[in-house]
């Protein structure tokens, strides 16, 4: 078993694999975060919901989806190396 360093400060909600070195995992800190699970480190923080973010989806090779309590769904381009979102409106549901 593996342990990854501290990161969240809230619950998990969701954990999803992203390719053979990442995963990804969303929590109720309102972040969303990028793990090499390989080396145990957080690579990337991104933020941009304003309550929990309840689950993830990976849509393709370049994008993350989550979907928070402050009812929007996000899009996230999880390999650049700065915290970006596409749809800075968000889509209200």
């Amino acid at each position: 078993m593996r342990t990854l360093n501290k990161g969240h400060e809230e619950t998990i909600s969701e954990i999803i694999r992203l390719n053979k070195d990442n995963i990804g995992s969303a929590s109720h800190d309102n972040t969303l975060r990028i793990w090499n699970w390989r080396l145990g480190v957080c690579e990337r923080i991104f933020q941009g919901h304003d309550l929990p973010i309840l689950c993830l989806t990976k849509v393709n090779d370049d994008l993350i989806a989550t979907g928070g309590d402050d009812c929007t769904i996000k899009l996230w381009e999880w390999q650049k190396p700065t915290t970006s979102v596409l749809n800075k409106n968000s889509v209200f549901c």
